[in-house]
């Protein structure tokens, strides 16, 4: 099965170095490719080593009674991936495992040394780093640590324990693949960061390279993908002074909308506590003048005759304090008319500044909304452009790292600053790390004892159908 994430063929055509002796070396993964931004510096920028997988891993089951061994084999193309495209088989499913974008490759009759062609450098030039992630099946990892991490447990030594051991093995097998999706990322992530290192220490060796006959063809590649990243880097930053014009003018009418609306609510509020005012004052008023109503009333009511009889003639104390009570209702009717006027008044000010602010609320929404529209449809325009910046970036990152491992490979014929080279031999050792550690998962995998394990699977299937003959029997009877 091939690798997904190889690399495309056209990008290191014939990249034999003239002259150039070089030890084999292991065949080289890929990398995960990174988001490229707009007016990218001349230096390789950082791969994202979280980016998912360009292709979803379809694992069947893992057969555990195959005999299964996992090893690691180059792609038809040459690219070595330390995973390649995985497949189990058996009855031990793992649903996590079936869209975790990792590359496990597994084969039927145990570890494939045939294909490990790639060597570790020598001894004599362990000095400089290798730059590449070395074989599975020249990894070595200690019996102790792969039963450790396997974590099946001894095998049974009698056959009623043998069950437990098969479901004990089904369980850890669940959680090892799990943690070698982890692993597989780590790795990942490790590679990315090593090769970018690679890269920039080939770019700073470029204009001395490039002199050299030998490493000249290896920057050929590097033309047409500089032209196109910077092709890519201005549309995409064409696009970004788009948005962000037009976006920073509908920020400006939405803060001139803010300010507006903030200001309309103060006198919303001033307007509001007029209101109030007036309203208690006209109802003072009011409440004044039905009081002396009432008492012009009362002073009528109590000098009025018997019923059918006329009305006497008002005592003088009883007219004057009429006319007295008639002057003041003429006052109050005159107040109360005027506090009324003052209470429509304020209170159509106030229906007039609710009007201004809810249709200044609902101008900020559209504003909002306009803003959201333009950037969805900007993100569409950003994605594409991106994409293609961060292909030609990717793959530009790749070239040089190739270039990279041939100065390395080159065994100090060219100068390497000491800062880079340890840069480059601390990535390699976390690799190195990353590495182990994923072999020593891929073993653990295939640690358990098949025997016994089988002995389990057998015992639980006849007490299985033992258990189903009994209940059919007990419904037939």
């Amino acid at each position: 099965m091939s690798d997904p994430r190889k690399e495309p063929e056209f990008l290191l055509p014939d990249l034999e170095v003239p002259d150039l002796e070089l030890e084999p070396v292991p065949a080289q993964r890929s990398n995960s490719p990174r988001v490229a931004t707009p007016n990218a510096p001349s230096v390789p920028a950082r791969p994202n080593s979280a980016a998912p997988a360009t292709a979803t891993s379809g694992l069947p089951e893992l057969d555990l009674e195959a005999g299964a061994g996992v090893v690691l084999g180059a792609t038809p193309a040459g690219d070595a991936s330390y995973f390649g495209a995985a497949s189990f088989g058996g009855d031990f499913d793992d649903d996590g495992m079936l869209d975790n974008g990792a590359s496990l490759a597994v084969a039927a009759e145990g570890y494939d040394r045939s294909r490990a062609t790639a060597s570790v450098p020598a001894a004599s030039t362990a000095a400089l780093p290798s730059g590449r992630t070395p074989n599975v099946d020249q990894i070595e990892v200690a019996a102790h640590e792969v039963e450790r991490v396997a974590g099946y447990g001894p095998p049974p030594t009698a056959f009623y324990a043998a069950p437990a051991y098969a479901y004990r093995v089904a369980t850890r097998q669940r959680a090892l693949r799990k943690s070698l999706v982890q692993a597989d990322s780590e790795l990942r992530a490790a590679e990315a960061e090593r090769d970018l290192r690679i890269a920039e220490m080939a770019l700073g060796l470029r204009p001395t390279l490039e002199q050299d006959e030998r490493f000249r063809r290896l920057f050929e590649p590097l033309t047409g993908l500089d032209r196109v990243a910077s092709d890519q880097g201005e549309a995409l930053s064409q696009v970004s002074s788009e948005y962000e014009a037009q976006a920073a003018e509908l920020q400006a009418e939405l803060e001139a909308t803010r300010t507006e609306l903030s200001q309309r609510g103060l006198v919303e509020q001033a307007a509001s506590q007029a209101f109030v005012d007036r309203e208690a004052n006209w109802k003072r008023t009011d409440a004044k003048l039905k009081r002396t109503n009432i008492e012009i009333r009362n002073l009528i009511e109590s000098n009025r005759g018997a019923q059918g009889q006329p009305a006497p003639a008002l005592p003088p104390d009883t007219t004057r304090a009429l006319a007295q009570l008639n002057e003041r209702l003429a006052v109050q009717k005159d107040e109360a008319t005027k506090a009324r006027a003052e209470h429509d008044r304020t209170q159509a000010e106030l229906s007039a500044v609710r009007q201004q602010v809810s249709e200044l609320q609902k101008r900020a929404r559209r504003i909002e909304q306009h803003q959201t529209a333009l950037a969805q449809k900007y993100q569409k325009r950003f994605e594409a452009q991106n994409q293609g910046l961060t292909s030609a970036e990717t793959q530009r990152i790749a070239v040089l790292a190739e270039i990279g491992r041939a100065v390395l490979d080159s065994r100090g014929k060219q100068p390497i600053a000491p800062e880079a080279l340890g840069a480059i031999a601390e990535a390699d050792r976390a690799t190195l790390e990353h590495s182990r550690k994923a072999a020593a998962l891929l073993r653990a995998l295939d640690a358990y004892d098949r025997d016994a394990l089988k002995q389990g699977r057998t015992i639980t299937a006849v007490l299985a159908g033992a258990a189903m003959i009994l209940i059919v029997l007990k419904f037939a009877l």
